[in-house]
């Protein structure tokens, strides 16, 4: 393992360009795993890519239906690819949300749904199977959730850890603006990825590329920052945050302040697609060949739609309905796909497009393009879990309740439970997309109904399977520095 700095992400290219191994500096983690007895892919296989971007709702896309749009790259693509209208993530924070989309298993499963917490080592992963396929593979990234301390980096011959592991002292994380700060910004993270490409990786390959830029604090690129919130340049546009009392669900926001946060998430957007445009423009001049690329969310945001701000602790559609777009080879251009999907699907597709076997170990299922096309997933499910940190650390409680909500939808009807208290509320979506409306009084045999479905997911190898209080999944012991760099992006309270 290495150490770089994000300023020296360039001189990659020439060490990438003569061996795996970059020269040491500080700042980025960079792991090479080498992986014997992989077959050979067929010389015709396409490359994949594979772009998560965090904390990305849809609705603020063009391609779902935004006329204020700033996402053109990504518009753009989707206009030449299928584009997935109904689809949702496993959770609504991003480590258990990111391992399903890696493992193609529900967080019950992977184990990952904690800060405390790894993805099962025995379980494959989308970039092990490529690899075992025959093809080079490479994650770019800057967020420690998805990092090789939580298991990500299995299967990958090179991953990138921008900012992981900085020895920041304690006191610096504890600010949220220096936690930001120290993220590696959408053009770094392209930066790092378009070196990458130019070091002529052998053909086929996997490269994934995670952009943090959506998450809070919302500060856009300082060049463009008036031009998404005209507004004055005090603390709300510098800080990109508003006054913590406003993370509370008993205090309204002033409908001013939240359209500027909204302004400056959209800023935040925009400089996501200029990178994707920049990467993808690098890939067009280097490689003769259309990659297979995908490009989806780990989770959405709340803008006080139900009283609250940011991410994690419900379950309703701002936050588990995401962004899902195949382009390339063998997907069909301008398809418009209804049907429901989840990012649990994204591996046995990719594995079904490239004619590779789908392990038995995945859970997920292979989806189908185009307008209107079936799809074998007629159900959707989710959930999150939050628990004290002293009951992860033994130290003084935060303050946090225990938490584990998980959501049942089919057809226009969604169930979320609440399964420590045993509550529950139930939408029709097709009436109240907005969940506005609790039913679950008025509904009682639909509450029944998909209450049953959800028992029957608590059975064997189900989505909800195992305990539903916190004890599975490999733990281990967070550092100091980590637990502050969690605390300051407001994983840990």
């Amino acid at each position: 393992m290495f150490l770089l700095d994000h300023d020296s992400v360039k001189r990659l290219a020439a060490s990438l360009r003569g061996a795996i191994r970059p020269t040491p500096c500080a700042g980025v983690v960079f792991v090479a795993t080498l992986f014997a007895g992989g077959c050979s892919s067929p010389p015709d296989s396409p490359n994949v890519v594979l772009i998560t971007i965090d904390t990305l709702r849809p609705d603020r896309l063009g391609t779902y239906g935004n006329v204020l749009s700033r996402s053109p790259n990504i518009d753009r693509l989707a206009s030449s690819g299928a584009t997935f209208l109904n689809a949702a993530s496993a959770s609504a924070w991003t480590l258990p949300s990111m391992a399903t989309i890696m493992t193609s298993n529900w967080p019950a499963r992977h184990g990952a749904y904690w800060v405390d917490r790894k993805i099962d080592p025995d379980l494959p992963t989308l970039a092990s199977i490529l690899a075992k396929a025959g093809y080079t593979t490479a994650g770019i990234h800057g967020h420690l959730l998805v990092s090789s301390l939580y298991g990500f980096g299995k299967g990958f011959e090179t991953l990138i850890e921008i900012d992981v592991d900085v020895a920041d002292s304690a006191k610096a994380w504890a600010d949220a603006r220096s936690a930001r700060r120290n993220q590696p910004t959408a053009g770094v993270i392209a930066a790092a990825a378009k070196e990458w490409l130019e070091s002529t990786p052998k053909e086929p390959f996997f490269l994934w590329v995670h952009f943090f830029d959506p998450h809070l604090p919302y500060t856009p690129p300082k060049e463009w920052r008036s031009a998404f919130d005209p507004g004055p340049a005090d603390r709300l546009q510098i800080n990109g945050r508003p006054p913590q009392k406003y993370f509370k669900v008993e205090n309204p926001m002033p409908e001013t302040m939240r359209d500027r946060l909204l302004r400056l998430y959209d800023g935040e957007i925009f400089n996501v697609d200029e990178a994707i445009g920049d990467l993808l423009a690098t890939y067009k001049d280097l490689f003769r060949s259309d990659p297979i690329l995908v490009i989806t969310s780990d989770h959405g945001e709340e803008f006080k739609e139900h009283g609250r701000l940011s991410h994690t602790k419900t379950l309703y559609g701002e936050l588990v309905r995401v962004p899902l777009l195949f382009h390339g080879p063998s997907i069909p251009a301008r398809a418009l796909v209804r049907s429901n999907a989840q990012t649990i699907d994204i591996a046995p597709t990719l594995l079904s497009l490239l004619h590779i076997p789908i392990p038995p170990a995945l859970q997920g299922r292979a989806l189908s393009f185009g307008d209107g096309a079936e799809t074998p997933r007629t159900i959707q499910l989710s959930e999150t879990r939050n628990r004290t940190w002293a009951d992860t650390t033994g130290s003084d409680a935060s303050g946090e309740s225990p938490l584990l909500l998980r959501s049942v939808r089919e057809g226009k009807w969604k169930l979320i439970l609440s399964i420590l208290d045993d509550r529950r509320e139930l939408y029709d979506l097709d009436a109240d997309v907005a969940e506005e409306h609790d039913l679950a009084a008025e509904r009682p045999d639909v509450v029944e109904r998909l209450s049953e479905i959800y028992e029957e997911e608590r059975a064997g190898d189900g989505a909800f399977a195992g305990d539903t209080t916190g004890g599975a999944g490999e733990s281990f012991q967070l550092k100091n520095d980590q637990v502050e760099r969690l605390r300051a992006l407001g994983y840990i309270k």
